[in-house]
């Protein structure tokens, strides 16, 4: 399944492939020294999915390097290393920004055999995280992309997270032309890889999907609403079926909010609570024969937030119930539009809501579905 930090472990995949030649060409007289040893440590939590002890190696390997061989070939594959997986963390996203500094001075230097374009847009990317001067910023990453796209270079990793950086700080300047034309290039350079950034893929169709549902006045058309649906249909499809409430993936939970929004938006809802148990899951410990539970809801009418129903908002929540006999046990609210109050409103009703019958209870988990606040 997705996370939000699988992006970064994937990016940080073809640059684990650059550094596979310290190993080789250290040779047995040189196996214990410390930046190897620190190396061989980090590509082994790397391999292993281990992020904390992958970054505190990584860093290790970087710095240990510095000691020992100073300006070298390998101190710049280290540190670009470094900086290709710690970036993408709050936490450690300065010490990227150091680590990007150094290999971009060695390789201007010509010392080793990075290249110094993808190296300064992993740099910008990463300042441009921080917002460092971020106009500024967002406009120098936009040119160093735009001259890469123009030269032809084949799409990576690298190019892929930066478009969809650069998409992601023009949503901030609420600027929907521009991200949706920077989204639509992340999408199509992610899917372009072997195998396809699913993370960048994913990230990238919500960010397109919001800005065309963002527009306002004439340029909010119906062939923008069926492009951001097209979008998040797109998303949703990208996962595998979701196996608890506690588990269940956010992004997806954000993009089927979107969708269902969208619905409640342009009026194709007849009923304002749409039940639908999204949760898939196989048949461990879970009786075969348990009721269909939407057709023992007894439920109230929803309490419309009023600064919602004063401003004319509509959208969609999605939400999870834990069922005790005819009782709601527990609500999570999965997902919900910002700002509006939804949630809060979702999670007063649904603690009034009760089963026609009780069910077992290994029948009442994970019960997942939408309410939509739509008016008339």
């Amino acid at each position: 399944m997705c996370n939000r930090n699988t992006g970064a472990w994937r990016l940080s995949a073809q640059v684990l492939a650059i550094g596979l030649w310290l190993g080789v060409m250290a040779g047995p007289l040189l196996a214990a020294a410390p930046h190897l040893v620190e190396y061989s440590a980090y590509k082994k939590a790397f391999e292993a999915g281990d992020v904390p002890s992958a970054l505190r190696h990584g860093e290790a390997a970087w710095q240990e390097a510095e000691k020992a061989l100073g300006d070298d070939a390998t101190t710049a594959v280290l540190a670009y290393n470094f900086a290709r997986l710690a970036f993408a963390f709050p936490a450690t996203a300065e010490r990227a920004l150091q680590a990007y500094e150094r290999a971009l001075v060695l390789t201007e230097r010509g010392i080793g055999d990075l290249s110094a374009q993808d190296v300064r847009i992993g740099l910008t990317e990463v300042r441009l995280i921080l917002r460092q001067n971020e106009s500024t910023t967002a406009n120098e990453l936009a040119r160093l992309l735009t001259e890469r796209q123009r030269a032809n270079v084949p799409a990576s990793d690298l190019s892929a997270h930066a478009w969809k950086t650069l998409a992601i700080a023009r949503m901030r300047d609420m600027d929907h032309d521009t991200v949706i034309a920077y989204a639509d290039i992340a999408v199509a350079e992610a899917q372009a890889l072997q195998p396809p950034d699913q993370q960048v893929l994913v990230d990238s169709l919500v960010l397109g999907a919001m800005a065309r549902l963002s527009r306002s006045g004439p340029e909010k058309t119906q062939e923008t609403i069926d492009e951001a649906i097209q979008r998040l249909d797109r998303v949703i499809a990208l996962y595998p079926p979701q196996r608890d409430i506690d588990s269940f993936d956010p992004l997806l939970a954000k993009a089927l909010v979107w969708r269902a929004s969208v619905q409640a938006m342009v009026g194709t809802e007849k009923d304002p609570i749409d039940v639908l148990s999204l949760i898939r899951m196989s048949d461990d410990g879970r009786p075969s024969d348990c009721p269909d539970i939407s057709t023992l809801l007894q439920r109230t009418p929803l309490e419309y937030p009023d600064n919602a129903l004063r401003t004319g908002r509509v959208g969609a929540v999605l939400f999870g119930l834990d069922w005790k006999g005819t009782a709601v046990d527990r609500v999570v609210i999965l997902a919900e539009p910002a700002g509006t109050g939804f949630g809060a409103a979702t999670e007063t009703t649904l603690r009034s809501w009760t089963l026609s019958q009780p069910v077992p209870e290994a029948c009442g988990k994970d019960f997942v579905s939408f309410v939509s606040f739509t008016q008339e």
